[in-house]
């Protein structure tokens, strides 16, 4: 994992991988991001970091691919007309389409004589044959149980269109269009790719996890950068794993409760001592909560108690 830091006013950070990456919610809580990324990638308004190294946008095509009706882009609004056009290009390139054009010179020169031997007073021509008349015959055609190969092939015709790119793709809200078998299967497809995606789901998809509180962009990466601190403070002695296994309760708690007060409770996680990891995370991000003292033995609530009234 690693961070992508935007030069946006609000130098807007993402923990981010090279396969895929979640931002986890809807598309109303990360329009701002979106159209952030699209500003930096296609617009060249900002300069992205991944930590210190710029990244060169120029080498990038950005994708953008939504199912939500809350976001309608030019680039969504045209996505299959543009699959349409490179589909066209390709299809030019067939042996029957190159057939197809010689016939119809050939079929020129046939009305032409017929018209001469019919001997009408005006001649009958058949006009220069046209893209349009193969193109307006070309429909897509599907239905929803094949909603997962649309997007596959959506991706794979993207990819092969403009070969010498690397691509960044962005898709928003697939569990639109898909059932839970499908979002598996999309997953692991996206897993085996070699371009990057950033998937706007409540889904869970694999990679790193960034949620969205008060505003704030909540990842891992915010609770590491206080782990010494953390394991100054915990009653006991830290351990990596438990940290970690911590990590997870900490982003799901706070994606569960997006703008709402953090409500802590044992009930929230799975022991007393992931209890105490982020009840510390919670409280080195400086995010707003209550804790429910329920099943808490006296030594501990009065250890938090402590660390509130420390003011650190």
């Amino acid at each position: 994992m690693k961070e992508w830091r935007i030069t946006d006013p609000k130098t807007t950070t993402l923990l981010v991988d090279n396969k895929v990456t979640l931002l986890k919610g809807n598309i109303l809580m990360w329009h701002y991001v979106i159209e952030l990324i699209k500003r930096t990638f296609d617009g060249h308004s900002y300069d992205i970091f991944e930590s210190e190294e710029k990244i060169h946008v120029n080498d990038y095509c950005l994708n953008l691919i939504s199912y939500s009706d809350d976001y309608r882009s030019f680039e969504t609004q045209n996505s299959k007309d543009k699959l349409m056009l490179l589909f066209n290009a390709y299809l030019e390139l067939s042996p029957y389409y190159k057939n197809l054009v010689e016939c119809w010179e050939e079929l020129q020169e046939e009305v032409e004589l017929l018209s001469e031997e019919l001997g009408y007073s005006a001649n009958v021509q058949l006009d220069d044959f046209k893209k349009k008349i193969v193109e307006d015959h070309l429909t897509w055609k599907s239905n929803e149980k094949n909603a997962l190969d649309k997007i596959l092939q959506q991706i794979k015709l993207t990819k092969k269109s403009i070969p010498d790119k690397r691509h960044l793709f962005v898709l928003i809200t697939p569990e639109n269009i898909l059932d839970t078998n499908d979002l598996v299967k999309l997953n692991e497809h996206l897993q085996k790719q070699t371009s990057h995606f950033i998937v706007v789901s409540d889904y869970s998809f694999d990679g790193p996890v960034n949620t969205i509180y008060n505003n704030q962009i909540i990842n891992y990466s915010i609770v590491i950068k206080n782990k010494d601190l953390i394991s100054r403070f915990l009653p006991f002695v830290f351990d990596e794993e438990a940290f970690d296994h911590s990590l997870k309760w900490y982003i799901n708690l706070v994606d569960k409760t997006r703008d709402n007060i953090i409500k802590l409770s044992l009930s929230s996680v799975d022991n007393l001592e992931q209890f105490i990891y982020v009840f510390l995370m919670i409280y080195f991000t400086h995010l707003p909560f209550v804790v429910d003292y329920s099943g808490i033995p006296a030594e501990y609530k009065n250890f938090i108690e402590s660390v509130i009234e420390s003011e650190v």
